[in-house]
């Protein structure tokens, strides 16, 4: 609507095609049908206003995130810096660039700067503790994390973002309940699963969200390859790990380009199928022991 009442308006247009992008984030829409959007309207938008920041911090997303390139999403997100070096969410998203660059002193920088500008917004606690997760810093994330959580107990953002440290750090109990805030299942799936975690501990409970996604989904108990792909290397099963991250990086899902960033990932860097996906993202490789 906005960029019909003005169609000379290039922030619009970049909204728009951050939209398209997000629909291949989340996975809701592959990326052949998402991307030719995404690149029309940032084309439109930088035709409109060369010096957007918004346009250049959209066009960095992108590239990182979509197109996996990340020499041009760093270019862009410095551009975009330069014309408003007081956005938050500008710098966390570069912070999280430089986590997937193994940059985490830069990270961390950045990360600060930008929770520093705005840390009221949900969206920009939420990414600034990612970034400490992305750099190893579980317990640093939990304690982050838990004073957010106090203001917003069923935040879905502030217990996504526990799930994974938690359970990296065997706080499995807190793990489950996390879970139980976050997730949107039914009612009567959430108890099916708790129920088989306070009888058999916390891998029964991830084989009963596979047994449910796999009965119920799409329409209830659903999970994304990049949420699979974590919950099978929990339970070792490194080859639908690797299926899993292989079609995460087909769809381009938002936890693919952080591969060889978390160190939980480490358990894989002698696994075949890992290493060459890896290389093929341009991504560092971990030394084997």
């Amino acid at each position: 609507l906005a960029t019909e009442l003005d169609p000379e308006w290039a922030d619009p247009a970049a909204g728009l095609a951050m939209v398209w992008d997000m629909f291949s984030f989340f996975e809701a829409l592959p990326k052949s049908t998402t991307l030719p959007m995404t690149t029309k309207y940032l084309e439109r938008a930088l035709k409109l206003d060369p010096n957007s920041a918004i346009a250049h911090f959209v066009n960095a997303t992108s590239a990182v995130w979509t197109k996996l390139d990340w020499e041009k999403g760093q270019e862009e997100f410095i551009i975009s810096l330069e014309l408003n070096p007081n956005d938050a969410l500008t710098r966390l998203y570069y912070a999280h660039l430089l986590t997937i660059l193994r940059r985490p002193d830069e990270a961390l920088h950045q990360a600060n700067l930008g929770l520093n500008l705005d840390p009221d917004k949900q969206l920009v606690q939420f990414l600034y503790g990612e970034v400490l997760k992305w750099t190893g810093n579980y317990q640093a994330a939990i304690d982050y994390f838990e004073g957010v959580l106090q203001s917003d107990v069923n935040s879905f953002m502030t217990n996504d973002g526990l799930l994974f440290p938690y359970y990296a750090t065997g706080n499995y109990e807190k793990w489950i309940r996390a879970w139980e805030r976050k997730v949107k299942w039914s009612n009567e799936a959430k108890a099916s699963v708790l129920s088989v975690f306070h009888a058999k501990g916390h891998l029964a409970a991830i084989e009963e969200m596979f047994r449910l996604n796999e009965k119920y989904a799409p329409g209830d108990c659903y999970m994304s390859a990049g949420i699979k792909m974590d919950r099978y290397l929990h339970l070792k099963e490194y080859e639908k790990t690797m299926d899993q991250m292989e079609r995460a990086y087909e769809m381009r899902s938002l936890r693919i380009a952080y591969l060889a960033t978390n160190p939980y990932y480490n358990q894989l860097k002698d696994h075949t199928r890992y290493i060459e996906l890896l290389k093929k993202m341009k991504l560092p490789v971990p030394k084997s022991d």
